[in-house]
């Protein structure tokens, strides 16, 4: 427990100064000043007691005796007139003793109203009397302490000063120590600030420079989430984040982002003037390797059908044999025209619009441009390379112009594209009536097949666990058979 704090008293009497704890002036002592035993008083706080009330004196006056005296006439004839009453044998005697009653009640009333009054005052004046006395006690009190506050006023004001001087000093003392450790943790909230601040730039900068270096044209919303996440870690770590620098570096980003989308539509447009240069190149070749394997075809056919004709053979053999070279003819130079027509024209070719239900869903259609003779050996080879199930072919048009068919078919149906980011991905979420649509719109009437067969894809989903483990028995068996085989040969 602290100590309890000393005090300064003084004796009444010379004036003599003790200090010390409250509770050791408590009793009376005897002074080292004058030597007499006296209370220590501390002037400066010193209460004045309220003195003790005085004790209560009964006091009798000559009124008290007269009332008295009333009270016991008026009893003597209240008697009296009794007595008569009950003795009397005459009308006198009655006359009288009513008389005497008649005079001895007002006498009593009388008494009890003037007591009650004597008694009210009497009262009145014990109070006065006592406040009296209490006034007279707290005057005297105070005319001692003043004099002791007299005699000891240079003493008392010099206890004064110095015990606020003391507690001044103290409170001086604590307030600079706390003005210093304010100071200091001001500096260190600085420091803090700063560290905090310099590494919330790094932390913003470098993440800023990592998303930007990593932004393409085909993750915008995932580079802009990552950017987010930066702002508000930084925010999370107390590095205050503006919101309008946050717009600042969203705007950035954006501004980023519409160039490199500039840069990859132009790579796209590059990319595709390129594949369409090598199809066409490609596409030339196989027209001359056609056409010179259907001349030969044509050639070889002819000789056969100059050596029919030349054959000693009979009318109807030699007939039949004939026609059917001719037919061969026919169809070599049928090819032959075509093969010339697509290598003449650089963009003829075949729109194919197909669907693969069991890969992409239903409603999800293809529309590509194959300058291939027969078209359906392109869709064979689109399966083969990366889909678990064949796609289905809906319609198939043949033009002269089918780049630019297949150009105003991918523009007509671009808000319905699947992927949004690769314009060279031609998959599109619509109808095949709008597909249609467009394609009699363009080029003309066309035959349609609306329904998807997609017989692989229903199959599989038809079939049961026990059927598919036959079938994989099946298989097996089959593979195991045929490599047995090779082994043997």
């Amino acid at each position: 427990m602290p100590n309890e704090p000393e005090i300064t008293v003084f004796c009444p009497e010379c004036s003599h100064a003790v200090s010390g704890p409250p509770d050791s002036f408590a009793a009376a002592r005897v002074c080292l000043g004058c030597g007499e035993k006296v209370t220590l008083v501390d002037y400066s706080r010193e209460k004045i007691p309220p003195p003790p009330e005085p004790k209560k004196k009964p006091s009798i006056t000559w009124a008290d005796q007269a009332l008295r005296a009333l009270v016991v006439l008026g009893v003597l004839l209240a008697l009296l007139a009794v007595w008569a009453i009950w003795t009397s044998s005459g009308s006198g005697a009655l006359w009288a003793g009513v008389g005497c009653l008649a005079v001895a009640v007002p006498l009593v009333v009388r008494y009890a109203y003037l007591q009650r009054e004597v008694l009210r005052v009497q009262e009145a004046l014990r109070r006065t009397e006592r406040a009296l006395v209490v006034s007279n006690a707290k005057i005297t009190a105070a005319a001692e302490i003043n004099r002791g506050f007299h005699k000891n006023i240079e003493k008392v004001a010099a206890e004064e000063r110095r015990r606020v001087q003391t507690a001044f000093g103290k409170e001086s003392r604590k307030l600079v120590e706390q003005k210093e450790d304010v100071d200091w943790r001001m500096r260190r909230t600085e420091d803090q600030n700063r560290i905090v601040k310099n590494l919330g730039e790094k932390i913003l900068n470098d993440g800023v420079d990592r998303v930007s270096g990593d932004l393409t044209a085909r993750n915008f919303e995932a580079s802009r989430r990552r950017l987010q996440e930066v702002i508000e870690f930084c925010r999370e770590n107390d590095y205050p984040i503006s919101p309008r620098k946050e717009e600042d570096l969203l705007a950035q980003l954006t501004h980023r982002y519409n160039r490199e989308l500039r840069l990859e539509q132009e790579r796209q447009r590059r990319d595709a003037v390129s594949a369409r240069l090598q199809a066409e190149q490609r596409v030339h070749q196989q027209m001359q390797s056609e056409i010179t394997r259907v001349e030969a075809q044509r050639s070889a056919i002819r000789r056969r059908l100059n050596d029919a004709k030349a054959a000693s053979e009979s009318a109807e053999s030699s007939s039949t044999t004939l026609n059917k070279l001719k037919a061969e003819l026919a169809a070599a130079e049928q090819k032959a025209r075509d093969a010339t027509s697509i290598a003449q024209h650089a963009r003829a070719g075949h729109v194919l619009v197909l669907s693969n239900v069991g890969s992409f869903g239903e409603g999800v259609f293809k529309i590509a441009l194959s300058r291939r003779i027969d078209p359906l050996e392109a869709v064979s080879e689109l399966a083969r390379e990366a889909t678990p199930f064949p796609f289905d072919v809906h319609m198939v048009v043949s033009s002269e112009n089918a780049s630019e068919l297949v150009n105003t078919l991918h523009e007509a149906l671009h808000d319905c594209r699947v992927n949004r980011i690769d314009l060279g991905k031609d998959f599109f979420r619509t109808d095949i009536e709008a597909i249609w649509r467009l394609i009699v719109a363009h080029h003309g009437g066309v035959e349609c097949q609306r329904e998807a067969p997609a017989d692989e894809f229903r199959e599989s989903q038809a079939m049961s666990d026990e059927r598919f483990a036959h079938v994989t028995q099946m298989m097996r068996s089959r593979e195991s058979w045929s490599s047995g085989f090779g082994d043997e040969d």
